[in-house]
């Protein structure tokens, strides 16, 4: 993962649950070698991806080309 600034960062993200530091914009994965057991990915407030959205509704390309 690489950084972005704080305006497109996970600790930004509606997807983002700070509590359990775990992205939630998809399913959980399944973890071990048993299928009993998923897990959402875990993140931290600075790491950022393609899938980010804030409350507004705007995503990562929307805030670089309008906000710089």
């Amino acid at each position: 993962r690489g950084k972005m600034n704080k305006k497109i960062s996970c600790g930004q993200c509606i997807f983002w649950e700070e509590s359990d530091r775990e992205c939630r914009r998809l399913s959980p994965l399944v973890v071990g070698s048993n299928a009993v057991m998923s897990q959402f990915p875990t993140t931290s407030v600075d790491d950022w991806c393609g899938e980010f959205k804030n409350n507004k509704g705007e995503t990562a390309e929307y805030i670089m080309l309008n906000y710089g």
